[in-house]
């Protein structure tokens, strides 16, 4: 739930958000560094530094639907934005645009090319229908082994058929 902001902290905010770091705001108030951020800017483009109702920001990714918007939000950090875009069919610049409107700096630092993971679970084509992606639509383990293109190809139908999708990172010895 959004943090109710009283006049008292507002103003505080107004007086300080110069002399102190975001991170400072954050940890005195017990949010975020976006929340901070957001809030100042608000409180900036309001009369007399005030906000009685606070301006409610559409969220950028929410116009992909909540099945693109929540694989792109749990594997920013794991799988590179370009990749992602290809995965879900949006195009790059917008995918980038709406996750930096989102206070999400890409690329992200360590996240990975789509083609540096490797993917899957087994290798013969016999054993492939026992494979997680065929048990358990909306699971599958990303390690390092040879089923990638199975992946990509589900990930995308998933996404068509608007069904949620959970990638688990581990790595295989």
């Amino acid at each position: 739930m959004p943090k109710q902001w009283t006049h008292d902290e507002e103003d505080f905010l107004l007086d300080h958000f110069e002399s102190m770091s975001r991170e400072e705001l954050a940890d005195r108030f017990e949010v975020t560094v976006k929340s901070v951020s957001d809030k100042v800017r608000r409180l900036q483009r309001t009369k007399g530094g005030k906000s009685e109702d606070p301006i409610i920001k559409e969220d950028p990714l929410k116009k992909y639907g909540s099945v693109v918007r929540s694989f792109v939000l749990e594997n920013i950090k794991h799988i590179d934005y370009r990749d992602l875009a290809v995965l879900t069919g949006v195009p790059p610049e917008e995918l980038c645009a709406a996750l930096e409107n989102s206070g999400i700096k890409v690329p992200e630092e360590k996240a990975q090319s789509w083609k540096e993971i490797q993917a899957g679970t087994y290798r013969s084509l016999k054993d492939c229908a026992r494979c997680q992606v065929q048990i358990r639509h909306g699971t599958f383990v990303v390690g390092y082994k040879d089923c990638k293109v199975c992946l990509e190809n589900n990930i995308k139908h998933w996404i068509e058929i608007n069904e949620i999708i959970r990638l688990t990172f581990e790595r295989y010895d």
